[in-house]
This record gives C-alpha cells, sequence and structure tokens, in this order.
C-alpha cells in the first residue's frame, strides 16, 4: 500500500513539474540556437552610441552594401532591410546609369521625380541588375513614375525584398570568406556564435560617429568646405540610417551654396521622402 501511495504521488509530482522541466529546456536550446546565428565581438564588446565620438569622414571604404549589413548585424537603430533602397538609387545616379527628371503633371502645377532607366547600364553586381530589371519591368517603358514604384508594393514585393536580403547574404559571407567574420572559439569569449573582428568594431564606431553627425548637423557650429564636398555620400549613408530626408533639409539650410556642388540638390524631395515611404510601407504593412 506504501508502494502505490509513493509511486501516485511521484506521478502526480510529473505531471506538476514535466512541463516546466520542457518549458525550461525549450527556452534554453531556443536561446542556444540563436546564440549561434547571431553575431558579437570578442570578449563581448559593446558599441555604446552615447559614447561614440562625432565622425565626419566617410566610413566603410565608402562602400554602401558593406555599411549596410554592419547596420544589420549590429542591430542599429531604426535599421531597415530596404533603407539601402535609396542609397542604391543615388549610387545609380551618380554612376550615371540613370536620369531622374522633374516633369509637370499635364493639368496640375506640381512636378513630380521620374526615374529614366533607358540608358541600357550595365553592372558589375548581378544583384543590382536584377533590382534594375524588377524597376524596368515595372515601368513598363522604362519612365518609372511613383505610381509605377508604388505596384512593387502590391505584385513584386517579396521578389524587390529578396534582392536586399541576398545583398546582405553575399556580403557576409564575403566576410566570413575573408575572416573578418568566425565561428566561436573559446579563446572568443563572446556569447554569440559568429565572432566580428576589430576591424568591424572599428568601422562600426565610425558609422555610429557619422550618424551622429548627420543627426546633428545644423547644431554643428562650423562647417568645413568638405562637408559640401561629400555631400554626395553623406546622403547615401543618410538613406541607410534611414534620415535622408531630415539630411536633406538640414544641408539646404546650413549651406544654400550646396546647389552648385552636388548633383542631388535638385532631387524632388517629396521624391525622397517617397522612397523611404515605400520601402517602410512593405516592411511594416506586408511583412508584420
Amino acid at each position: 500500500m506504501v508502494i502505490i501511495v509513493f509511486l501516485f504521488t511521484l506521478f502526480m509530482m510529473l505531471i506538476n513539474v514535466l512541463p516546466l522541466i520542457l518549458i525550461a529546456w525549450f527556452i534554453g536550446s531556443s536561446n542556444l540556437f540563436g546564440s549561434k546565428n547571431k553575431y558579437g565581438y570578442i570578449n563581448n564588446k559593446k558599441i555604446l552610441y552615447e559614447k561614440v565620438p562625432i565622425y565626419t569622414e566617410i566610413p566603410c571604404n565608402k562602400d554602401i552594401y558593406y555599411a549596410n549589413v554592419l547596420l544589420k548585424l549590429n542591430n542599429f537603430p531604426n535599421y531597415k532591410e530596404t533603407n539601402i533602397f535609396g542609397a542604391i538609387i543615388l549610387k545609380w545616379l551618380k554612376e550615371e546609369k540613370i536620369v531622374i527628371n522633374n516633369e509637370s503633371k499635364s493639368g496640375f502645377n506640381i512636378e513630380t521625380s521620374i526615374i529614366d532607366l533607358t540608358k541600357n547600364p550595365e553592372f558589375d553586381s548581378t544583384l543590382e541588375g536584377n533590382l534594375f530589371n524588377l524597376l524596368y519591368e515595372v515601368s513598363n517603358d522604362g519612365l518609372l513614375e511613383p505610381i509605377e514604384l508604388e505596384n512593387i508594393c502590391k505584385y513584386n514585393y517579396e521578389r524587390f525584398l529578396q534582392i536586399f536580403k541576398d545583398m546582405n547574404f553575399e556580403k557576409i559571407s564575403e566576410l566570413k570568406m575573408n575572416n573578418n567574420i568566425h565561428d566561436k572559439t573559446p579563446e572568443d569569449h563572446c556569447r554569440m556564435g559568429n565572432v566580428m573582428d576589430d576591424i568591424i568594431y572599428k568601422d562600426s564606431i565610425e558609422l555610429y560617429g557619422l550618424k551622429k553627425y548627420l543627426t546633428n548637423f545644423t547644431d554643428m557650429a562650423n562647417k568645413e568646405v568638405k562637408d559640401v564636398q561629400l555631400w554626395d555620400e553623406y546622403l547615401m549613408f543618410a538613406y541607410l540610417f534611414g534620415i535622408a530626408d531630415k539630411v536633406s533639409s538640414q544641408f539646404k539650410l546650413v549651406d544654400p551654396e550646396i546647389k552648385e556642388t552636388t548633383e542631388y540638390y535638385d532631387l524632388d524631395t517629396s521624391f525622397l521622402s517617397f522612397i523611404d515611404k515605400l520601402t517602410n510601407y512593405i516592411l511594416t504593412n506586408i511583412f508584420k
């Protein structure tokens, strides 16, 4: 009888405790799996935004794809995979692969920017070529209007977003091949499974510093000539940070003569804003 009571008591305890054990195991295994797929620095070094010094140069060797990946790997505030879209458009404009025309709609006194894709450019990057082909396909005639760009959200959003995911995957693979990122070893003292080296750490700090500079640009006491000379690159990186609209307005207020030094000055500001809104719409409404 005593044995029966003991076994019954043990059975009841297992019924009550087993779910807790399973939950604890699931959480532990999830954290372990998650850490294997996350990125960190040796000795668990952190970057504290408030302590990062202002940085006025263009970091990451001006490579927007490398910079974009660092924003992702560092869990940069307000990072979105599609932020780079605006930077790519400006890159193509600078490389004369596209032309942006401001046109007035018939019957309306409103100017809108249209992306002219008819120059038949060549691309070193297959993924850039894929993005260009998608935009051309949506435009029908090679003249991409805002409403046609918006159609990407409705009919091509998965293909559109996948291009940016592939760009990140390609760059991360390159960093791993160059051993800038390696699997954690016991000597690394890193909680994450992927360890980023000191080169990435330095470049990431400079990225934080540039964002701090651009965010507070109108508050800076002294502006140097190089600020204007770097305007084109500043705007590309402002897109990566998700603050292009704000930076564009600030720069024109600080230096009215910028019109003579940059090919982006005449871009319709509503067009800059539209690209931001388009990419944010894809992420917040379709992939929420």
